[in-house]
């Protein structure tokens, strides 16, 4: 049995900072749609601040997703393999913080 492949979900990336007197500031939120493509994860930018895309944002989001779609079902073998490297690459070091986490002892 195969693993599904074949799915999509949603995020919700919220970036906050603190301003000069430690205050909480929201600088943005965005909703990628997160999908497989050719082997690898793409996100897909459907909204911003809670809204979305409309008119010339939606255009752009539909654009980059064409253009990364074509290049990668032109990618040859090697391009692939080496982009699903850094792709894993950047998921062990997003991990990275785990084994950092104590072990629970029973």
């Amino acid at each position: 049995m195969r693993p599904a492949e074949d799915y999509t979900y949603t995020e919700n990336q919220r970036t906050e900072t603190l301003d000069k007197l430690r205050r909480r500031r929201q600088d943005g939120d965005h909703d990628p749609r997160r999908r497989k493509l050719y082997g690898g994860q793409y996100g897909r930018r459907i909204a911003k601040n809670g809204r979305p895309l409309a008119g010339r944002e939606k255009e752009k989001a539909d654009e980059e997703f064409e253009r990364e779609f074509r290049k990668r079902q032109t990618e040859s073998p090697e391009q692939r393999a080496k982009r699903e490297a850094e792709q894993e690459k950047d998921r062990a070091e997003a991990r990275k913080f785990l084994h950092e986490i104590p072990r629970p002892v029973f």
